[in-house]
């Protein structure tokens, strides 16, 4: 695939933070879309929508105040997610899945998630398709600036810090732990293909849908490399895809809310404690921030998981490769996106997941050529 087969990088609804005549512009299409849907609720209006400012940038999110009349006044807070169109940043489309995944947790798992109400597959209202869901009362760790820097968790006490730490890491635990023959369909499996072996196959697939015709030879390595050292035994299971606090929901330091499924695969929970480790350093020492005071250190986070899991992180050098090829992936695509406003580019033209990827070989020994 060519890069003149990538989607247009602009949309009408694709924006992290937008502009407050947009956002007013939102609530009469909304409205009539609320009430349809909560009849026989009477008078009912959104009063005011507004998007999120320090977290995501994959796709839009929407917070609607919505009021209607039954025997008496009521007032609501939902979050809209609208479907990624034109700005696209995954090659797999699972949109749909997303809500069913939600909707499967939230009733029958342990996993904390936004309850979920209504998928609108009609893009006539808000220019794309969107689910609904309720709007959960909290605070995030913010991505910008990083959550090592700034916000409520910089201003905590050390206690506090590690209370949340350790909230996160049993959220994290719970995904592990699900049933995942009892899921709804979220990927599509080949014939005897494992989830390992379909997400793998998939990160393959993304890797020419974004550099197409244009490889990077270290990526292309590893590429070959991570088919070739395919640990045997990887076990099908649920990994969040983005397991990380800045995607997590907390009120008095305790996790109420697992958010944003869209890299959700079955590739298993190894892969989660490896991508929460890698964005950890991100989100640190990778912006030049100095990591926060009273929290785990790697080691003891690898173990919190072990012991939270009853699972072995026994291959995380390679889900940790993994999770670092991922990522070089993503940010490439960013940058084809957003250009030089992305900032993860230094002056060598390598992203900052290039540099972290070949950390992660000289961390484990590694050469991707053997």
């Amino acid at each position: 695939m060519s890069k003149a087969d990538l989607p247009e990088a602009t949309g009408k609804m694709d924006f992290l933070v937008s502009p407050s005549e947009r956002m007013a512009e939102l609530a009469a299409p909304l409205t009539g879309w609320f009430a349809a849907k909560l009849a026989p609720a009477r008078d009912v209006r959104v009063t005011s929508v507004c998007s999120p400012t320090t977290n995501g940038g994959s796709s839009t999110t929407l917070f609607a105040t919505v009021q209607w009349r039954e025997r008496e006044p009521v007032t609501h807070e939902f979050a809209v997610r609208l479907k990624p169109v034109s700005y696209r940043l995954f090659l797999r489309d699972n949109f749909e899945a997303q809500f069913h995944l939600m909707k499967h947790l939230a009733g029958h798992t342990d996993v904390p998630v936004p309850q979920v109400h209504f998928l609108e597959p009609d893009p006539a209202i808000l220019g794309a398709p969107f689910f609904v869901m309720d709007k959960v009362a909290g605070d995030v760790p913010p991505d910008y600036p990083p959550f090592h820097a700034a916000g409520f968790l910089f201003d905590a006490s050390l206690d506090q810090r590690r209370r949340l730490w350790d909230s996160a890491l049993q959220t994290m635990a719970r995904v592990a732990r699900v049933d995942v023959g009892s899921l709804p369909q979220i990927v599509e499996r080949r014939r005897d293909e494992s989830g390992p072996e379909e997400n793998l196959r998939h990160w393959s697939d993304s890797l020419a849908w974004v550099y197409g015709e244009e490889p990077h030879a270290l990526l292309e390595a590893t590429k070959d490399w991570l088919w070739r050292k395919l640990p045997k035994g990887l076990k099908t299971g649920l990994s969040w895809g983005d397991a990380r606090v800045g995607n997590m929901i907390f009120r008095d330091w305790q996790c109420v809310a697992a958010i944003d499924w869209e890299t959700v695969t079955l590739a298993g929970p190894q892969l989660d404690i490896a991508h929460w480790l890698l964005m950890d350093d991100f989100w640190s020492k990778y912006l030049g921030v100095k990591p926060l005071a009273g929290l785990p250190s790697r080691e003891e986070t690898i173990q919190q998981w072990e012991d939270l899991t009853g699972f072995k992180a026994d291959h995380l050098d390679w889900h940790q490769v993994l999770a670092a090829y991922r990522l070089c992936i993503i940010y490439e695509r960013v940058c084809q996106l957003k250009g030089a406003a992305a900032g993860l580019k230094d002056e060598t033209g390598d992203t900052l997941g290039i540099h972290q990827l070949r950390e992660t070989f000289d961390r484990y020994g590694i050469d991707p050529l053997r």
